[in-house]
């Protein structure tokens, strides 16, 4: 049974099954801990955002991985409204790839006003928040980047010696409008 329904869940995704998305909601909290990562993997391939509630009821799992993809599945969604409780889980959570995981969701969704909170991270010592903390800042506009910003990342860049950070320092220096 728990074959095929990892199987179901992997289907759907593969296929964007959007009619599929408030079945799988149904057993999502439920299911066992890998039926519920399968379930996850495909909510973030048909990218619906009626899944968004019943993912979020996920972050308080006992099981850790099915909380690090419950965030990583909120950021690509784009649950804006779910910032608050990444936040919480990044800053409380005991297992360092469930708050990395938290990381890279805000990330993918960051607001104008965490320029400042990921600017902090390029000095981190955490090679992914380093990482993850490029990427957010290449997707905050222009206009919300504190000054000096783009120079200190260029500075970053020059210094990096990890190349997936020097990667997304790039990404972060191309996006707002310099030759990385």
């Amino acid at each position: 049974m728990l074959f095929r329904s990892k199987h179901a869940a992997r289907a759907a995704g593969v296929l964007r099954g959007n009619d599929a998305v408030p079945a799988m909601s149904n057993v999502l909290f439920h299911a066992p801990p890998a039926v519920k990562i399968e379930i996850m993997k495909a909510f973030q391939k048909i990218r619906d955002p009626r899944a968004i509630p019943d993912v979020a009821r996920l972050l308080k799992s006992s099981d850790k991985a099915t909380r690090a993809q419950a965030a990583y599945t909120l950021g690509l969604l784009g649950a804006k409204d779910q910032i608050g409780p990444l936040q919480k889980l990044y800053e409380g959570d005991h297992d360092k790839d469930v708050r990395h995981s938290a990381f890279e969701a805000l990330s993918l969704m960051p607001e104008p006003q965490h320029a400042d909170w990921f600017m902090k991270f390029l000095g981190d010592s955490d090679d992914r928040l380093r990482e993850f903390a490029a990427d957010g800042l290449g997707r905050i506009p222009d206009s919300a980047m504190p000054a000096g910003a783009v120079e200190k990342i260029a500075a970053r860049r020059a210094g990096e010696k990890s190349a997936r950070v020097k990667l997304a320092l790039a990404f972060a220096l191309t996006a707002h409008g310099q030759n990385a």
